[in-house]
């Protein structure tokens, strides 16, 4: 929705969303036998929220008309989570999300004249 993550980590669902999708993420890191710390989602976004409201590079780069980097920062997790077998829904929303808003960005600048 094009906020900031100072945003995104004050508003209490997409918080729960964030969090969500680090569970995720920390089953996954549990599956291939590299567990990260038990606090790790709570350091995370404690050390994120001292940042203040910054962009990531995804919503920088959508913002900017360019290519958004699905497939390696978002897609290739999902295909390693489901190759061990591990339930990511969120992960699954939020690719089919990004990369669907890729494809109408990618069309634009198809049609958008040099």
């Amino acid at each position: 929705g094009g906020r900031d993550v100072e945003e995104i980590l004050g508003d209490p669902e997409l918080s729960r969303l964030v969090v969500g999708l680090m569970e995720e993420v920390s089953a996954v890191a549990e599956r291939r036998k590299l567990p990260l710390p038990e606090d790790w989602t709570e350091r995370m976004i404690a050390d994120t929220t001292k940042m203040g409201p910054y962009r990531p590079s995804t919503l920088v780069d959508f913002l900017a008309g360019r290519t958004i980097e699905v497939e390696a920062i978002w897609g290739e997790p999902l295909r390693r989570a489901r190759k061990l077998g591990v339930s990511t829904p969120r992960l699954q929303a939020l690719y089919a999300l990004l990369r669907s808003l890729d494809r109408r960005s990618a069309d634009r600048r198809e049609v958008t004249p040099s």
